[in-house]
């Protein structure tokens, strides 16, 4: 249980300075310079329940990785929305609900391309050790 926990906080803890990056300038753009205390354990909370599921997701059987990709967007994206109505971090105007997805989809554009980035320098590193040991 450890070991599974050890593999998703830095998942959730990459996620959760990303999207704090990307929404304290979206906000200092739009003259906002107060966010509120609560809205940040929101968030954790979140990310949290976000990394459960793309654990469900981890179960099923896709076909492609694309499938995965889109499953996992979809599920994400649908629990942006739910939380987001729930905690009132959107209104669900037209215009609110544009900005909000475009500024989902940077987080996870760029969670993704951060993590994928992780990936391809751990691979370097145990293939660097596979050659050091034949």
């Amino acid at each position: 249980m450890k070991e599974k926990i050890m593999k998703r906080l830095p998942f959730i803890f990459a996620f959760y300075t990303i999207i704090i990056l990307v929404c304290c300038i979206y906000n200092l753009l739009l003259g906002n310079t107060l966010i509120e205390i609560q809205w940040f354990l929101e968030l954790f909370a979140f990310l949290v329940l976000y990394a459960l599921l793309e654990r469900v997701l981890a179960v099923i059987n896709f076909k492609s990785d694309l499938s995965y990709t889109i499953a996992e967007f979809v599920m994400g994206y649908v629990l942006f929305l739910l939380f987001g109505y729930m905690f009132h971090w959107i209104s669900f105007t037209p215009g609110n609900l544009l900005a909000a997805t475009v500024l989902f989809l940077i987080c996870s554009v760029s969670g993704v391309m951060y993590l994928n980035y992780r990936y391809k320098l751990r691979t370097k590193e145990l293939n660097e050790l596979l050659k050091k040991n034949q």
